[in-house]
């Protein structure tokens, strides 16, 4: 998908302005993508809401994506914990404990490196934000062409404002710390 916006600003705040002026222009949601340009980095935010026909469910969205250096070795995926997944456990599903009691018991944590884990997770507000989303995974993937790239995907979008800063603070500072761990 093409962007064809772009915000830029040297702090969460500068670019949260930005954002907010646009997402006040908009008259409807269906498909919305912005790319973020943020000290150095560049996030790619979509949001989109589809109705459906007559007979079909509709679906939304919301996704933040960010490529990582092509060297980053550490990987990992996170999710909220439900039903499947305690039966999951059960069969041997993996589900690292991180030592933070209330992150452990909220969402299931499959990681390469759980030293790393638990730095880039060390902040209580940020855990809170997904200790609190539902229905979403969090992970770093990697792909021959693409590279690797830190990505959130939620199964709604999120067009409450300051919900979606909260989101994307506390992705941010994953993003950051990623790439200040493994540098």
């Amino acid at each position: 998908m093409e962007v064809a916006k772009r915000i830029r600003g040297n702090s969460t705040e500068e670019v949260w302005q930005q954002l907010q002026d646009d997402f006040a222009t908009l008259t409807t949601l269906s498909d919305y993508t912005v790319l973020i340009e943020q000290e150095n980095r560049n996030i790619e935010l979509t949001l989109g809401v589809h109705q459906g026909g007559s007979d079909e469910g509709g679906y939304e969205y919301t996704t933040l994506t960010s490529g990582l250096n092509p060297t980053h070795d550490f990987f990992f995926t996170i999710y909220p914990q439900d039903v499947f997944t305690e039966i999951g456990k059960i069969f041997g599903m993996q589900d690292i404990k991180t030592g933070y009691t209330e992150f452990d018991n909220q969402v299931i944590v499959k990681t390469n490196d759980p030293l790393k884990f638990r730095k880039v997770f060390s902040s209580r507000d940020t855990r809170k934000v997904f200790e609190a989303l539902s229905s979403y995974s969090l992970k770093i993937t990697s792909e021959k062409k693409k590279g690797n790239k830190l990505e959130l995907k939620v199964q709604r979008a999120i067009t409450d404002i300051e919900e979606l800063k909260l989101v994307y603070k506390a992705f941010y500072q994953i993003l950051a710390l990623c790439a200040y761990i493994t540098a």
